[in-house]
C-alpha cells in the first residue's frame, strides 16, 4: 500500500476538493474542518498561516505544543481547561463528548507493541482538532508535561473550579512523582540514563515497542495483540500513569483525567527527539501500511476517519512541532551517515522456561545458562551506542514473558543481572542493577490487552560493567526481580505478588546495509 496522500485523507474526511475554498489549514494524517465563528477566527490572506503559525514543510501551517511550565504555558493550560469544559457539555449523543471521547482509549489504544506510538500520536491531534473547531480557534495546540524536568503536576490540574480537576488521583498537589518513589526508581523512570537509553536506541523496535508476535499481514485484528514493551513505555510511561493513580492509572478509564493528554504529548516528544537524533521511523509494511480504521471522530464529529502509519512519522508535515526539544536532545550520540545505514538481526541464545512468582521485598532468579560466551565489550557504552557510536558489537536484551498484573499495582519491580549479594535485598549499590518497572493497572482483560504483558530490557550496560569488574560469567547469566512498595505505601504481600512465564536472552547484531 502507498502511503496516504494529503488528498487521500481529505477525502477519507469527506472535505476534498473543498479546502481551498473553505480556508482549512490541511496537515498530512489527520486534517480538521473549518472551526466555527465561537470566538473570532484569525484573519489571514488566502494559503497563509495564520497568527501564531508557522509555514513549515509542503506549506503546511506549523503550532507549537508548548511547555506547561514555561513562559505560555499558562495560557496553553487555560486554552485547554476550556476545551475540556465544552467537550464535557457536549451531549452524550456526540462522538466528542468528553467520556466518548476517552472511551476510544478504552476501545482502540494498542498497548506493548509497536503501534503504541503512531495511535497515540493520532489520539493527541484527534483531541486538537476538536478544540480548534470547539474554540474557532486554529491556533489551539495540546501543552505537555515534561516529567524529567518537573515530577510535580502543573497546579492547574488541582483546582477545583478547573475542567483540569479529576478528584480520583492519589498524587497530590506539590507532591512529586519521584516522591512516591524509593531507591534508584526515580533515576530509572525519569532521570538522564533513561533518557540517553530512549533517545538512542536503535532500531524503532528497540524504541517504540516492539511487532506483535506472529505478526503476518496489516489486518485490523493486529492493532492490539501484544508484542514487547521497550523502556520508553514500561518505564515512564506505564509508571506516570501509576503514580498518579485513580482513573488515570487504569486502561480503560485514563483518558477520562485530563492530565493523560499532557503525558502522552511529553510522551510523544520523545518520539520527536528520536528522530532528531537520528532515529528512523520503521520500514516494515506491516507497520507502514497499517491503518486504525474509524478509530478518531472528525473535528465537528459527523463522521470517523481512517488514518494509516506511515502518514503520521513527520510532526511538522501533521502540522504541529515542539517548543523545545533540547532537554532531550542534548543526550544524541554522534551518528554518521554511514551509521544511519544499520540493519538488525537478533537472535534468541538463551531461554528460561520455568514460571516464577515474584513476591514483595522477595528475590526471584532465574539462572540462564548460555551455549557460548557473549561478546560484551567491558567499557560500559550506554544504550543505544552500537548505532550511534560505531560500537557494533551486539546488544543483549531480557525478555520477560507473560508477566501478570498484580491486584495492588503501587510497587515498582527492580531488575538486577547477576547481583553480587542475591539473599540480601535488592539495593542498586549491589551492583548489577539494571532498571525499574511498574505497572499500568488494569484487572481482567487489560482493557482488550489480555491479562499479561512481555517487557524488552536491555541488559547490555549492566553487562559490560560486571565485564569490566571482571564478574561476567562466560556460561551463564542470572535475571533477578524484587518488588517493592511505592514510598510510604501499605501494599498487601498476597494481592502484590505476580508472575512471570519465561525469560528469554535476546542477542541483537547490527549488520551495516549497501
Amino acid at each position: 500500500m502507498a502511503s496516504t496522500t494529503r488528498r487521500d485523507l481529505l477525502k477519507s474526511l469527506g472535505i476534498a476538493g473543498t479546502a481551498a475554498l473553505l480556508g482549512v489549514h490541511a496537515r498530512r494524517g489527520l486534517a480538521f474542518e473549518k472551526a466555527p465563528a465561537a470566538s473570532p477566527p484569525h484573519a489571514s490572506a488566502p494559503g497563509a498561516a495564520p497568527a501564531g503559525e508557522r509555514t513549515g514543510k509542503a506549506g503546511v501551517a506549523v503550532v507549537k505544543r508548548v511547555d506547561a511550565f514555561g513562559s505560555s504555558g499558562s495560557s496553553a493550560l487555560g486554552a485547554y481547561a476550556e476545551v475540556v469544559r465544552r467537550m464535557r457539555a457536549l451531549p452524550s449523543s456526540d462522538s466528542r463528548n468528553w467520556l466518548n471521547f476517552a472511551d476510544i482509549h478504552k476501545n482502540f489504544c494498542p498497548h506493548g507493541n509497536w503501534y503504541f506510538l503512531p495511535w497515540h500520536r493520532a489520539y493527541l491531534m484527534a483531541l486538537e482538532q476538536v478544540g480548534r473547531q470547539l474554540l474557532g480557534n486554529a491556533n489551539f495546540a495540546l501543552p505537555y508535561w515534561d516529567w524529567t524536568k518537573n515530577g510535580a503536576m502543573p497546579p492547574q490540574f488541582f483546582d477545583r473550579n478547573s475542567a483540569l480537576f479529576n478528584p480520583t488521583r492519589e498524587l497530590k498537589a506539590g507532591e512529586s512523582l519521584c516522591d512516591r518513589l524509593s531507591g534508584p526508581d526515580c533515576k530509572a523512570y525519569y532521570g538522564p540514563d533513561m533518557v540517553r537509553e530512549v533517545v538512542n536506541a536503535r532500531p524503532f523496535q528497540n524504541f517504540g515497542s516492539t511487532m506483535p508476535q506472529g505478526q503476518n499481514s496489516t489486518d485490523t485484528r493486529w492493532q492490539r495483540e501484544r508484542g514487547s514493551k521497550d523502556r520508553l513505555e514500561y518505564g515512564p510511561h506505564d509508571n506516570t500513569h501509576g503514580l498518579i493513580g485513580g482513573e488515570m492509572g487504569s486502561v480503560p478509564t485514563s483518558a477520562r483525567d485530563p492530565v493523560f493528554y499532557l503525558h502522552h504529548a511529553n510522551i510523544d516528544r520523545f518520539w520527536s527527539a528520536w528522530s532528531g537524533c537520528g532515529g528512523r521511523a520503521e520500514s516494515d509494511s506491516r507497520w507502514r501500511d497499517f491503518k486504525f480504521v474509524k478509530n478518531f471522530p472528525t473535528a465537528d464529529g459527523t463522521s470517523r476517519s481512517d488514518v494509516v502509519v506511515s502518514s503520521l512519522i513527520d510532526t511538522t508535515l501533521l502540522g504541529y512541532e515542539y517548543d523545545d526539544l533540547r532537554s532531550l536532545t542534548d543526550f544524541c550520540l554522534k551518528t554518521s551517515e554511514v551509521q544511519r545505514a544499520i540493519q538488525y538481526r537478533s537472535l534468541v541464545v538463551a531461554e528460561y522456561k520455568t514460571a516464577q512468582t515474584v513476591r514483595l521485598d522477595r528475590i526471584s532468579e532465574a539462572q540462564l545458562k548460555l551455549p557460548r560466551k557473549l561478546s560484551i565489550s567491558p567499557k560500559a557504552v550506554g544504550a543505544g551506542a552500537a548505532a550511534s557510536e560505531g560500537n557494533e558489537g551486539p546488544r543483549i536484551f531480557a525478555i520477560l514473558r507473560g508477566v501478570t498484573f498484580p491486584r495492588a499495582t503501587g510497587q515498582t519491580v527492580r531488575v538486577f543481572v547477576d547481583r553480587a549479594n542475591p539473599s540480601a535485598s535488592a539495593k542498586a549499590d549491589d551492583g548489577g542493577y539494571v532498571t525499574s518497572f511498574g505497572f499500568f493497572g488494569a484487572h481482567g482483560d487489560h482493557a482488550g490487552h489480555g491479562d499479561t504483558m512481555d517487557l524488552r530490557i536491555d541488559v547490555t550496560e549492566a553487562l559490560s560493567k560486571l565485564a569490566a569488574d571482571g564478574r561476567l560469567q562466560p556460561d551463564r547469566i542470572r535475571i533477578q526481580l524484587s518488588s517493592a512498595a511505592y514510598a510510604g505505601e501499605k501494599v498487601d504481600p498476597e494481592a502484590s505478588q505476580f508472575h512471570y512465564s519465561s525469560i528469554e536472552l535476546e542477542e541483537q547484531t547490527a549488520v551495516h546495509s549497501k
